[in-house]
């Protein structure tokens, strides 16, 4: 019988709150984080809105001494761990650290670091160069500085497959679980929000813009969306094979049935579309089964429109049944992070029996016409979730969760 993987705690440090019940609660009112960008400059681009995380301060949380020598996306994903370990009540010392693992996402890495790092060699020459900004700039900075955080001394390995990646590696988390080669797997991901970051997606064409009939913010599935708006922080979950974790008193949020994960550089949705199918089949699900979907929703008109089309092929007529909604118009797409987040989103929505809404729904899309649980929260008793991510890369995955039971 195949092993099976629980998720027994949670992590969050995001624009909408630093902790799981912040998280929620904002999910679950439909109150948006997204506001005019603070942290840098923006009059030079068009778009001036974002997710920020505020009010953060990681000393609340830890007392290591060289956190303010790290990037914010590596203090997000400290911090976002230790919450997740707390959670799941897990102490981690010597006898057990060789049994833990982490599996991280992200798109991207330090990009201020990065950039710093760059000005100094363009302006000071080699001689000048901060040293300590080098362990910021190599994608695996974040995992790595969480295994020296907490003494984690099993698999540590970073996936950076684009908006893909925290999903991803929640999966390889669920399998490396599924192959006994670890007892605890932490998984999820994070993303910081910069300048740099901004003004590529700008130039890509990617964000959504004030217009004179909208304002700059993001709206999935309406007809008048025009693009996303970045968020960042990190979303880290607690990994254990049910057989290991205590009878009594033991958390367990949901248990992880399906992942598929595919890349397919074609632009009819054929690679979202086998990676839900190879989700659903590896948890022996019918599709008329899911009672949610948490969507990638991202806001971007051919995007929702070809996820959208996707659903219908697998699911048929019931998705017409099926309530589907995306949490990026709360706390905007998190990039690489973003798949992480919103497995969480499906994991609360299942323990507390409500759906999250996709807000600033106002004019339907007729080539976008399923339920889209517009504005409103929804009470819905949900036994089977799934959340997807993809990327105009061509990389899609797909995880499914299921509800708690006593079997």
């Amino acid at each position: 019988m195949d092993k099976r993987i629980v998720v027994t705690g949670i992590g969050i440090i995001s624009p909408s709150g630093l902790n799981k019940i912040s998280f929620w609660d904002s999910l679950s009112r439909g109150i948006s984080a997204i506001r005019s960008t603070s942290s840098f400059d923006t009059s030079e681009f068009s778009s001036h809105k974002s997710a920020e995380v505020i009010s953060f301060n990681p000393r609340d949380y830890i007392k290591r001494k060289s956190i303010r020598q790290l990037d914010k996306i590596s203090r997000f994903a400290i911090v976002a761990s230790f919450l997740a370990l707390k959670d799941a009540g897990l102490e981690i010392d010597v006898n057990n650290s060789n049994q833990i693992s982490i599996v991280f996402g992200s798109m991207y890495c330090g990009w201020t670091s990065i950039a710093e790092f760059h000005r100094q060699m363009l302006e000071d020459r080699l001689k000048r160069v901060d040293p300590l900004l080098f362990p910021n700039v190599v994608p695996n900075s974040p995992a790595s500085q969480i295994s020296i955080e907490f003494g984690i001394r099993g698999l540590n390995t970073t996936l950076t497959t684009g908006f893909v990646s925290g999903t991803d590696a929640i999966g390889w988390g669920l399998n490396y679980l599924r192959r006994n080669k670890a007892m605890v797997v932490l998984a999820g991901g994070a993303e910081e929000l910069t300048c740099w970051l901004l003004g590529s997606f700008e130039k890509l064409g990617y964000l959504a813009k004030a217009n004179n009939k909208i304002e700059e913010c993001c709206r999935p599935f309406d007809k008048n969306r025009n693009g996303l708006v970045l968020g960042e922080g990190s979303a880290m979950l607690v990994l254990e094979a049910l057989e290991n974790v205590p009878k009594k008193n033991g958390k367990i949020y949901a248990e992880i049935i399906g992942y598929g994960s595919t890349c397919n550089t074609s632009k009819n949705g054929e690679g979202l579309e086998r990676a839900i199918c190879l989700a659903l089949e590896e948890a022996k699900i019918n599709p008329s089964s899911v009672d949610y979907i948490n969507a990638e929703g991202n806001s971007t008109i051919l995007s929702d429109r070809l996820e959208s089309s996707v659903l219908k092929k697998i699911f048929g007529k019931s998705i017409y049944k099926i309530p589907i909604s995306s949490i990026k118009p709360i706390i905007g797409h998190t990039l690489g992070a973003a798949g992480a987040f919103d497995a969480v989103a499906c994991i609360l929505a299942i323990e507390n029996g409500l759906i999250p809404p996709t807000i600033n729904y106002e004019e339907p899309d007729p080539e976008c016409d399923l339920d889209y649980v517009p504005n409103v929260a929804r009470n819905k008793r949900i036994s089977i979730a799934i959340s997807y991510s993809f990327e105009p890369g061509g990389n899609s995955a797909c995880l499914v969760f299921k509800k708690k039971d006593n079997s």
